[in-house]
């Protein structure tokens, strides 16, 4: 029966008929009256670049700006190329550069050209390293040092199955830059905005690795450390019981990254709550994935359940920094939040 009606449902979006989302629309109102327990909402975004209109985008100098897009490319929908095609079209002054591995196809590569999106290519590692880090530090480290040669001051770096919807995101993160100012020049010429989809709250260091936006000599030295020598996925290391700590313990994929990080530029990265979020307020921006309409559909459709995290859950292992967090520890301290150590031996389901 289940089976009858999501078929029923996929043959209605396959035609896509005019009133489609109306028609949805009534089906969430119906089941929000019917529902005991829940409230259902939807939201569409278009496919391709050519059905979208975007608001003007601002217009002010700037140091230049480039994009890293990085990952093996998304062929369904063409998605990657319209992600690249779509910034080019929000973002018409940046340079943008898609990083890829050789042995991956992309489709109408003449025509990213014609728009001056340059497309490289690596030799993916020979050890893929804990949860498969040294993919992303390769492609990420090769995208970031064309950036440089083409004299970009500051990089943005996004992965190549996510899309960024909203307009004047550049002006946007640069305004974020200029109102928070590293407090140690010398350490850290910029503060680095991450997304607070995967910034957990009670796993110390285990941050965003998949959009990043600051001074290309910080983003650099972050993805310049050395290869991870380990080498196991995430499904098997996913078997082991996990805490927090234990995490914090492996550095774990982006916590190897970001502890590797803190440990270049001089940052204390032991493994208390307390100093986790002072070190998020001083060295960091958090920003939460509304703010530049961030669009990632790998693990499954619903909008605020991205990378394990749990909203509503009474679970709050899982639970992630916000920048309304981000904003309390800022302006009150640490200890404006929970900061109980003992979370971080709360085994993780």
């Amino acid at each position: 029966m289940i089976k009858y009606i999501v078929n029923f449902f996929l043959n209605l979006v396959v035609f896509d008929f005019p009133g489609f989302e109306r028609f949805l629309n009534l089906i969430f109102n119906s089941l929000n009256i019917k529902s005991k327990f829940s409230y259902y909402t939807f939201h569409a975004r278009p496919k391709r670049v050519d059905q979208v209109s975007f608001d003007s985008y601002c217009k002010f100098e700037h140091e230049k700006v480039g994009i890293v897009i990085q990952g093996p490319i998304k062929q369904e929908d063409d998605f990657t190329y319209e992600t690249a095609i779509s910034y080019r079209k929000n973002m018409p002054s940046v340079e943008i550069v898609i990083s890829t591995w050789h042995g991956q196809v992309i489709e109408r590569e003449v025509d990213l050209m014609s728009q001056n999106i340059y497309v490289i290519k690596s030799t993916p590692p020979n050890n893929s390293g804990l949860c498969n880090i040294n993919y992303q530090i390769v492609s990420t480290k090769a995208g970031i040092d064309l950036l440089r040669k083409l004299n970009c001051k500051y990089i943005l770096k996004t992965r190549s199955d996510q899309r960024l919807y909203a307009p004047n995101i550049v002006g946007y993160l640069l305004g974020l830059l200029n109102e928070y100012p590293s407090l140690n020049y010398s350490q850290q010429k910029a503060r680095i905005v991450e997304l607070s989809l995967s910034v957990c709250r009670y796993r110390p260091y285990s941050m965003c690795d998949m959009f990043q936006f600051g001074h290309v000599d910080d983003l650099s030295i972050m993805w310049s450390c050395d290869l991870d020598a380990r080498g196991m996925d995430v499904a098997t290391y996913s078997k082991k019981e996990i805490t927090p700590r234990i995490l914090y313990e492996d550095m774990v994929a982006e916590i190897y990254l970001h502890r590797s990080y803190l440990r270049k530029i001089g940052v204390d990265d032991f493994a208390e709550l307390s100093h986790y979020y002072k070190i998020l307020s001083e060295n960091f921006i958090i920003i939460d994935k509304e703010s530049v309409d961030l669009f990632w559909n790998k693990y499954h459709s619903k909008e605020y359940h991205l990378a394990e995290n749990p909203v509503y859950d009474i679970n709050r292992v899982k639970a992630k920094f916000y920048y309304r967090d981000w904003i309390l520890v800022k302006n009150f301290g640490p200890a404006a939040l929970d900061c109980n150590d003992t979370y971080l031996d709360r085994v993780e389901s």
